[in-house]
């Protein structure tokens, strides 16, 4: 989906009227699901790769948050940073070497 097109056009209306209607909680599900189909509408096979990078930061944020130990925390954001860069360099940059 490109942002200036008919589809997008209708998703943005579709998505910012439910915005308005959603409770505090429903919204954060409403964005996250329209994300979903914005890129799923650009390239399905991507959705798991993206369902992936946003479980596994999630997890690990759970993980950052319940920790009491400072190092604990820094290896936490550190193995988060590895996963996304890595599959920044992965999908983005391994063809150039």
């Amino acid at each position: 989906m490109v942002f200036n097109s008919l589809t997008y056009l209708l998703l943005l209306i579709i998505v910012v009227s439910l915005f308005w209607l959603f409770s505090q909680k429903a919204k954060y599900f409403l964005i996250f699901f329209s994300s979903l189909t914005f890129y799923g509408f650009w390239r399905i096979d991507f959705i798991p790769l993206l369902l992936f990078s946003t479980f596994t930061d999630w997890w690990l944020s759970q993980k950052i948050y319940k920790s009491n130990e400072d190092v604990f925390r820094k290896k936490l954001v550190i193995l988060s940073l590895i996963i996304n860069l890595g599959l920044l360099f992965v999908f983005k940059y391994l063809i150039f070497f």
